[in-house]
C-alpha cells in the first residue's frame, strides 16, 4: 500500500477508496494504520521521513508504535536519505538499497539509447549508435549513479550535442555526472587529464 498525494493507494497504485477513505494527510494516514479494522499488511511511506519530524506524528509513533506492531502492521519510508528523529529512530531497521552495477547501468543505456533511435526514426530521421567501447565508457563513466539519474545523464548528453559519436561521448556524462554530485554539496568531482609526462619540476 502506497501513501500518495491524497492517500493511501493498494497495489499497483489501485484507490482503496472504501477501506483507506480520509487519509490525505500525514496525520490521517498513521492514525489509520491505528484503527482497529484497518488489515494487516505492509505500507509503504514515500518520503514520510519529512513528516516523522512534526510532533503530531512523533507522539504518535512514540505512544502507539507496539500496538501497530502488535496487530502486524508493517511500514516502510522510502527516501534518498535518512533522516530519522533520535526519539524514534530505534523503532526503524535501514535498508541500504545499493547503487546498480554496470550490467544494469548496461540496460538503462541500451533503453535511453533505443527511445532516441525509435524517436528519430518517427521523425524521418537517423542517429549513429555508439560503438561497444564508447558504449562501455558510458556505462563507466556513470558509475555511482542510481537508475533514473544514469539515464537522465545518458538523455542529457545525448541532446547536448547533434547526435551520432559525439552525442554519446563519455567526457560529456562525466561532466553530466560531475554537476549532479557537485548539487549533493558533499562532493565535488574534479575530472583531471595531466599525466607525469605534462608535470614540471621533475629533472
Amino acid at each position: 500500500t502506497l501513501l500518495k498525494e491524497r492517500g493511501l493507494y493498494g497495489p499497483y497504485g489501485v484507490r482503496m477508496s472504501e477501506i483507506a477513505a480520509n487519509t490525505d494527510t500525514p496525520i490521517k494516514a498513521i492514525l489509520y494504520l491505528l484503527d482497529k479494522d484497518t488489515p494487516e499488511g505492509v505500507y509503504i511511506l514515500p518520503l514520510f521521513n519529512h513528516h516523522i519530524e512534526t510532533p503530531e506524528v512523533l507522539h504518535i509513533l512514540l505512544e502507539y508504535y507496539p500496538m501497530i506492531k502488535a496487530r502486524g502492521i508493517k511500514f516502510i519510508i522510502i527516501s534518498p536519505t535518512c533522516q530519522i528523529p533520535k526519539e524514534v529512530e530505534n523503532l526503524f531497521t535501514l535498508l541500504d538499497v545499493p547503487l546498480p552495477d554496470r550490467e544494469e547501468l548496461k540496460q538503462s543505456f541500451d533503453l535511453v539509447v533505443k527511445n532516441h533511435e525509435l524517436s528519430a526514426k518517427n521523425m524521418g530521421k537517423v542517429i549513429d549508435l555508439p560503438t561497444d567501447d564508447v558504449r562501455w565508457q558510458c556505462i563507466e563513466s556513470s558509475v555511482g549513479l542510481t537508475k533514473e539519474e544514469a539515464e537522465s545523464v545518458y538523455s542529457r548528453t545525448f541532446q547536448l550535442s547533434t547526435g551520432g559519436k559525439k552525442g554519446w561521448d563519455p567526457k560529456l556524462v562525466l561532466r553530466e555526472k560531475s554537476q549532479i554530485l557537485k548539487k549533493t554539496g558533499f562532493l565535488e568531482y574534479f575530472n583531471v587529464e595531466d599525466s607525469f609526462n605534462t608535470l614540471g619540476g621533475l629533472n
